[in-house]
């Protein structure tokens, strides 16, 4: 019963200790543990199988991914930089407005080129592989920024911005286009918006929550040894909305992302321990036990199969990184050439949210295995070079108030 179970923890040990033996940074350990699934899985060693205990293991850990994706939404960065005006270099230098339209311009373009790839007739299917070729990796993009101390500069926080527009805005139109494709109801859709009723609230009561003196130290005093109250009641609160979305018949991903925002809300300062404890649970088990299932589950029969097949990695690859550094152009109005195409190489970098989904696409009979195969290698190959690509065009480290100036 847990043979394939043991295969996944000893993997999930060992990867790191691989993956150390390069230079730092230069391969995510989550890049690692899919290619250690690939190898032990069904297109390697055929070690790992499906059992339904592994598949709840991994479904868990694809939510509790989301959750933590949710967790690195910083509210902050929202607000404006400096007196707002209407001319186009005021108005890109705020990190929330810039991100928009960078993420507007790369849905336009991937669902261009989605249709020139896929020649679908579907414009549903066309807006889900361009939704898909939208994404970006928080998880890339947040560690790359904070090593070169760019997060709190207006250049880092767009780019930190950008990645999070596109997580957030891509997981609810995913689970909007996913409820469409399945013919469900104009109320059935509508539903999905008690989600955010229920963010709101949750951030409310949370709120009047840390703002009671008494109960502020019933939580105190709980939050320590065996009880340990602040990381159950995160726990329960992730749980209760990826029920409250799979009841309202959306993608559990987007309710679990926003419990990680409700709680990253509520949580600001920077390294708490809550949120310390909280990637531990999460990267030490279950995160590791999704991205090993996924390289486990990897069709490589599927993806040579045909000339075709393996054509369209190439390709997709190019695209992947084209629809993200041609709109990060539109930063030229106030940082060098270089700073644009840093920024655009770095949002090119993919993981957990283009592999989600693609596995949604393959559910629902948008792409077929072949295609989901070469998204999980667009995923690795973008992880792994985006950030060495970005550390060698963005070379200086400018200060964070004058960050933005690098020259050509």
């Amino acid at each position: 019963m847990f043979e394939s179970l043991v295969v996944i923890s000893l993997l999930a040990f060992f990867v790191p200790f691989v993956v150390l033996r390069f230079k730092k940074g230069l391969i995510p350990i989550v890049v690692g543990e899919i290619i250690a699934g690939m190898v032990f899985g069904d297109a390697g060693f055929s070690l790992i199988h499906n059992s339904p205990e592994v598949a709840f293991l991994a479904l868990f850990g694809f939510a509790y991914l989301m959750f933590l994706t949710g967790l690195e939404v910083d509210f902050s960065v929202i607000r404006q930089q400096g007196t707002f005006t209407w001319k186009p270099t005021s108005i890109l230098k705020n990190p929330a407005v810039a991100a928009a339209i960078i993420f507007l311009l790369t849905v336009a373009g991937s669902s261009c080129l989605a249709w020139l790839l896929f020649s679908s007739s579907d414009p549903r299917h066309i807006l889900l592989i361009g939704l898909i070729l939208s994404t970006s990796s928080v998880g890339i993009v947040v560690p790359t920024l904070r090593e070169r101390e760019m997060t709190r500069g207006a250049f880092g926080q767009t780019i930190l911005m950008a990645a999070l527009i596109a997580d957030f805005v891509t997981i609810f139109f995913l689970t909007l286009l996913s409820e469409i494709l399945v013919g469900g109801q104009v109320i059935a859709v509508l539903s999905i918006g008690f989600l955010f009723v229920a963010f709101g609230v949750a951030i409310y009561l949370g709120n009047g929550i840390g703002k009671n003196g008494a109960i502020r130290t019933v939580l105190d005093d709980l939050a320590h040894a065996t009880s340990q109250i602040q990381v159950r009641g995160a726990l329960a609160l992730m749980v209760l909305f990826v029920a409250l979305a799979e009841s309202l018949g959306a993608e559990a991903i987007l309710g679990s992302f926003l419990a990680g925002a409700v709680i990253s809300s509520l949580s600001q300062k920077e390294g708490t321990n809550l949120r310390a404890k909280l990637d531990t649970i999460g990267y030490g088990f279950f995160v590791p036990v999704f991205f090993i299932t996924v390289g486990a589950s990897f069709d490589l029969d599927a993806l040579r199969s045909s000339r075709d097949n393996l054509i369209q990695i190439p390709l997709l690859i190019l695209v992947a990184y084209a629809v993200k550094i041609l709109p990060a152009l539109v930063l030229r109005a106030s940082y060098s050439l270089r700073d644009c195409l840093a920024a655009g190489v770095l949002l090119s970098s993919r993981l957990s949210l283009i592999i989600a989904a693609s596995l949604i696409g393959l559910e629902l009979g948008v792409i077929d295995a072949a295609t989901n195969a070469a998204f999980i290698l667009v995923a690795v190959t973008t992880s792994v070079v985006s950030p060495m690509l970005f550390n060698w065009l963005y070379k200086l480290t400018p200060d964070p108030v004058n960050e933005g100036s690098n020259p050509l």
